[in-house]
């Protein structure tokens, strides 16, 4: 992580810069496990890129409902934006 800052610490409704914060954090974090989950899944880095995009825009729409739970709330946005690949194998 860039910082010390916890994701707990940047409540919703809260300002902008706190949520570019809170996001920077959860990208920091789950952003390269993410990858490599979609990597194994698509064997095929560019479509990953392109999961891993539609994952975090996910995420900056509900950016205000991540504080309680990140983690598991984390893993259904990408389990749920990810659910096509496992249609397609």
């Amino acid at each position: 992580m860039r910082n010390s800052q916890t994701i707990s610490n940047t409540k919703p409704g809260q300002s902008t810069d706190n949520h570019h914060k809170t996001f920077e954090l959860l990208y920091d974090k789950y952003a390269p496990k993410a990858f490599g989950f979609i990597v194994r899944h698509t064997k095929d880095k560019q479509k990953a890129e392109e999961y891993l995009t539609n994952v975090f825009l996910k995420v900056w729409q509900e950016i205000e409902t991540l504080e309680e739970n990140t983690e598991k709330k984390f893993l259904k946005i990408l389990l749920m934006t990810c659910k096509p690949i496992y249609k397609n194998n």
